[in-house]
């Protein structure tokens, strides 16, 4: 009999925490920074075209830093562990304690996985009329495909101890 490693799932969109969006605009501004003071020291027929690069790769590498960031999160059940790699870090949260919530534009189902020692939130994209009665949630949330999301909700919805 062979064992086989679960599949990590991908992590399609979603807010990043604060301090990762932080990181970001900092980036971002230093860019701009960069490429305005070099600006300054061109000729004036050359500093319209430098000015609108430098906004240009202020945002690109503001982009470009989210979607690493984005590329770096997986998530995957082990038993009924759930594990989140964020880049070189792992989180394991035993999948005990789980809570549907919502977030707004465009609507999600969350699903917030809390241990007492770790906490993941996990959502895909609802329907309306899935979202009736359920508390909002404010805070950051990594977006799964649908069925991705449904194996996650399965298994924190499991009353046995091994998934």
């Amino acid at each position: 009999m062979e064992l086989t490693e679960p599949e990590w799932f991908t992590v399609v969109g979603g807010p990043p925490p604060g301090e990762i969006v932080l990181r970001d605009l900092v980036a971002g501004l230093l860019v701009l920074l960069v490429a305005l003071l070099v600006a300054l020291a061109l000729p004036m027929s050359l500093r319209t075209p430098a000015l609108i690069v430098a906004a240009l790769l202020a945002v690109g590498s503001q982009m470009g830093l989210r979607q690493m960031w984005r590329r770096g999160q997986q998530v995957r059940i082990f038993g009924n562990i759930l594990e989140h790699r964020d880049g070189p870090r792992m989180v394991r949260v035993a999948l005990n304690r789980a809570v549907l919530s919502t977030a707004s534009a465009p609507p999600m189902l969350v699903l917030m996985l809390d241990d007492g020692r770790g906490q993941v939130s996990l959502a895909r994209r609802a329907d309306p009329h899935e979202l009736s009665d359920l508390p909002p949630c404010m805070g950051a949330y990594l977006e799964l495909r649908p069925e991705d999301f449904e194996q996650v909700r399965l298994a924190a919805g499991r009353s046995y101890p091994q998934a």
